[in-house]
């Protein structure tokens, strides 16, 4: 990763959100997913929504970096196109699909219907995560080369939170008439051999799932200034 570059380029975009980072990630995983949050703001920005940063601390954009800490102490990106709006997280805890082991999972990017995290402690009542039908869709970032396993760890990761998108009679006109992009993979790496041809055969599997490689290439040529670029159609 040119992590220089990247890093630059990406405080340079939050900048033209009239904010600036609080802290600028000095960790490669916790860069990457900042890029991860920026790769999907633009998704919506480019399917004409309007983006704002929210939760703003002392004017600062406060990045979310790990698991921990409360939701409403970090800012998020709020996207809206008429009446719709969605907000975009880092490191957003959600309930599993299943629902009855009271399972949890950390979503390194995550996009949930407007008002679903407590914004203060008032608001908390003993918050650990958002119910699972207000998670729209995620993305997971790795600092690695795509390769069969990490494939099928994410495909298992889509299983455990998403399970619909694995599913060949899954239909949902709203889900793409909003403009959202499906649950992703995204990485630093290439494709490792055949992992491209096992990735192809996805759709005729029911698989409805998105892997972006070489990322770190999309935000060292990021210009915030320039049209919007979906990278995730």
């Amino acid at each position: 990763m040119d992590f220089d570059s990247v890093s630059r380029n990406l405080t340079r975009y939050i900048s033209n959100h009239h904010t600036q980072l609080q802290q600028v990630p000095v960790i490669q995983s916790q860069l990457l997913e900042l890029g991860a949050l920026v790769t999907s703001v633009e998704h919506y920005r480019a399917q004409g929504y309007s983006i704002a940063p929210e939760n703003l601390r002392n004017g600062d954009f406060r990045l979310k970096r790990s698991s921990g800490g409360k939701p409403w102490n970090f800012s998020w990106f709020l996207a809206t196109r008429g009446p719709r709006s969605v907000e975009i997280h880092t490191n957003m805890t959600s309930g599993g699909a299943y629902g009855e082991d009271k399972a949890r999972y950390v979503v390194d990017v995550g996009v949930c219907e407007p008002g679903t995290l407590p914004t203060s402690k008032k608001e908390q009542k003993e918050w650990l995560a958002i119910d699972n039908q207000f998670l729209i869709t995620f993305v997971e970032a790795k600092k690695l080369t795509i390769y069969p396993m990490l494939l099928a760890q994410f495909i298992g990761i889509v299983h455990e939170i998403k399970p619909q998108f694995l599913s060949k009679d899954f239909e949902n006109p709203e889900f793409e008439a909003e403009g959202h992009f499906r649950p992703t993979l995204v990485t630093t790496g290439p494709w490792a051999r055949l992992c491209e041809q096992i990735y192809k055969a996805y759709d005729s599997r029911g698989f409805r799932i998105r892997v972006l490689p070489n990322l770190d290439l999309i935000l060292a040529n990021l210009k915030s200034d320039a049209a919007p670029e979906d990278h995730f159609k």
